[in-house]
Parts: structure tokens; sequence; C-alpha cells
């Protein structure tokens, strides 16, 4: 060996062509999954949103069908046999665990009642930051990991769920701990073959944006080592709607994405099971605040620019003009160029959404749940009622949407302005209605 070193030892990788790969991979089964389309057996990944959207709330219903194998709500339920489920809750105590799934608390209550029966291939673990790590370890982490092997040796679950893997770590937005981090997470899906799902928060943003992988925390670092990332947002349509978007999947075709995202509501089922009630589909443009007016108003403001430039005028003087930036000025023009001047912009711009079917996620409402207003529509879905189940066929996922519905092309938005020169500015500015 070159320089005196011994040849390394065998196994490390395996060689195999790509037929034996083929041949090989035949004789395994066909992942089942685990939450519809979002996340399938032996795949790692990753559910964030921000804070108060439920991520907690749509982990443990997760987890609970997983563990019992029943339906609680047929539109994205779990496939596989009933398991042990392992679930690290690094964020809640047990009373407010409990508050959760029992009946609603008043003031003057002496005692919590109807409690949720949980299945008992549910396993749930705190942690006591009280404890002190003992000798032989090097640190705190050192001795989580070893604490969470236990467990799953314990349990025998195959099924792990972390929430949320911000604890784990000083900050997912260290590329370096989130490496480290998601590295620990992978070596532990490969040694007990399991399925993981970790829990993330995302970045403050604008809610009129659509979601994006770089709202996650860490989000190039996690990603990486993540089979599949979704998402859980907030709905402009009431305070507990919300609906679930698809970002990364590995081997699969997404499904939900921009054009064609899943609506739900949250309510308790049987008044002591809070969860997420499935309504409808719709696109994620439909749901962010205030989007239809958002750009349009700025769509008068690009024509307003282009106006000022055609009649004469600077950038710079049109920046002061309108009290924007000359960057903003200049984006606007590129944007639009080559373009005829029309004020109205469903009819000049093709490639931004306008939610011409704004009306969908009401119909929705209907078709589910029958002619009610919103406040029956979360009181039948409290009382766990048949007409807060969707029937079934409307239920199973359909195919995405044509986006030939729309006449438009589906825009590439995940990457922002400010990240990185590969991506089609023009484009993104179309797309995201030229924001400063």
């Amino acid at each position: 060996m070159k320089d005196g070193l011994s040849p390394p030892p065998t196994g490390l990788l395996k060689l195999k062509t790509a037929n034996e790969t083929l041949r090989l991979a035949r004789s395994k089964p066909v992942p089942n999954e685990l939450f519809g389309p979002f996340w399938h057996e032996g795949e790692l990944a990753i559910l964030f949103g921000d804070t108060g959207t439920g991520k907690s709330v749509l982990a443990v219903q997760m987890a609970e069908n997983i563990a019992s194998g029943t339906i609680i709500d047929p539109a994205f339920e779990s496939k596989a046999q009933p398991q042990s489920v392992l679930y690290l809750d690094f964020e809640m105590t047990d009373k407010q665990f409990e508050l959760r799934y029992c009946d609603e608390v008043h003031e003057g209550d002496a005692a919590t009642q109807n409690h949720f029966e949980f299945s008992d291939n549910f396993y749930r673990a705190e942690i006591d930051l009280s404890a002190e790590v003992p000798k032989g370890y090097l640190t705190f982490y050192e001795f989580l990991r070893a604490e969470i092997e236990r467990l799953l040796e314990e349990t025998a679950a195959k099924v792990l769920v972390v929430d949320n893997i911000t604890f784990l770590c000083h900050t997912t937005e260290s590329s370096r701990e989130a490496i480290a981090l998601m590295r620990e997470l992978k070596t532990l899906k490969d040694k007990y073959g399991l399925s993981i799902l970790a829990l993330a928060h995302t970045r403050k943003r604008a809610s009129r944006r659509p979601i994006s992988l770089f709202d996650l925390h860490g989000s190039r670092a996690l990603a990486n080592f993540a089979d599949s990332i979704f998402a859980v947002g907030e709905s402009c349509f009431t305070h507990e709607a919300r609906y679930f978007k698809h970002l990364k999947v590995r081997s699969r075709e997404i499904q939900y994405d921009t054009s064609n995202v899943p609506g739900f509501v949250l309510a308790k089922r049987g008044r002591n099971f809070l969860h997420f009630a499935f309504v409808g589909y719709n696109t994620e443009f439909a749901h962010l605040k205030d989007f239809e007016q958002s750009i349009r108003a700025r769509h008068d403001r690009a024509v307003r620019v282009r106006q000022l430039f055609q009649s004469g005028k600077s950038q710079r003087v049109i920046a002061a003009e309108l009290g924007i930036s000359a960057a903003t000025v200049n984006r606007c023009l590129q944007a639009y160029a080559g373009e005829a001047l029309e004020p109205d912009p469903s009819q000049n711009c093709p490639h931004i959404y306008f939610p011409e079917y704004i009306d969908e996620m009401e119909k929705g409402f209907e078709k589910n749940f029958g002619h009610l207003p919103v406040e029956e529509v979360l009181s039948a879905a409290n009382e766990g009622s048949a007409r807060s189940r969707p029937p079934a066929a409307p239920c199973a996922p359909s195919p995405p949407s044509p986006s030939a519905r729309f006449d438009i092309d589906e825009p590439e938005l995940d990457e922002p302005p400010e990240k990185g020169p590969d991506y089609d500015e023009k484009r993104y500015l179309r797309d995201v209605a030229l924001d400063p």
C-alpha cells in the first residue's frame, strides 16, 4: 500500500451493478404510507411550520393512526400494520398534553374528564432537564442519544417522532450542528430500521408568501438528509383552518404542491381528541392572506413604474416619486419587459396566480359538512358526528390539479431573491409580485 498504509477493511462500500441493485430491491416490500404520500415506511421525514400552526397536534394524530391502525380521518390514513410508536416530546408537559386530549376545561372545573383512550402501542417520553449526566458520557447530548436508543430497544418501536429537533442542538441555524443532528437521526434509522418524523420550526415569513424550503430553519443542512419534507401553513379562511404542502420527496412525484394543497380545520373529535379534519383541495394562493389584493396593488405599482419610465424619467427619479427603492424600480422594469401596459393583471400577467377559484374551500365545507356556516362546521367536527367526516371517495387523495385550469405555467418559488445566483429572478419576481 502507498506510503506504508495498510489496506482499508472491507465492508465500508458495498459494490453491486445497477441490475443487481434492482434485483435485490425487487424482493423487498413496497414501503407503506404512514401519512398518505407525505411519509412512507423507512423514511426520515421533516414536518415544519410556524409556532401555533398545530405541528404537534398533527404529529400526535399521525402517531395514533400508526399505533392503533384506526382511521381518525380518511383523507391521509396510515396503510401500515399497527405498530409501536415512540414519541419524544421535548416541548409539552404531561398536563399540557392531557388538556389537548380531554373535554374542554372551563373556569371553576375541579378536574378534567372524558379523556381520549390512546393505543397501548403509543409510547410518549418527556425529558427531565434536572437529570445529571452519568459518568462515562462526555456531554448531555451524548447521554440523550443513548437514552433514545434504550427506549427504542425497550419499546421495540419502529416509528420514532421527535418533537422537536430544535431541542436536540443549540440552534438548527448552525450548519455544523444541523448536519450532526441529521446524521445522528439517519444513523438511528439505519441501525434500527426506523421510520422517523422530525418536527422543526420555520423562519419568520410573510403570511402572503407561499411556503418554501427556505422557510425551514437550517434549511440546506436539514433538507439534504431528509427523504421527505412537508409543512403546515395557516389559512386566511378561518382561525382554525390550515393546509399541508409537500416540498421534497426522493422517489415519488409530489402530489400536493402550490397548485393543489389539502385544507383542514383544527377541531376536537368526540370532544376529546384535537385533530385535523379534512375539508378539501385548493391552490395554496387561495389560503394566503390578502394575496389577491397584494398582487393587484403591486402590479398597479409596476404599471405606474413603466409609465413613468416610458415618459423619460430615470429610475432614481421614479423611485423618489413613488417612495420605493431604485432596485425595486429596476426589478419592476425587468419583470414586465416587452409587455404592453395593461391595468388588469389577470389579463396581462400570465405567470401570476390569481385565486379564480377562491370559493373552492367554501364549496369543500358545503360538500363535506352540508349547508353549514363555519361555526357549525367546527361544532360538527368537535362532536365527531357523521357530517364531520368527509365521504370516503372525495377524501381519497386526488391527483394534482392541472395548472391548465388557470391557463398558466407552474412557477418555481423555492428560491428567494437574496439566495444565490442560479435562480430565475424575472420569473420569481413575477410570481411573488415584485416585492421590494
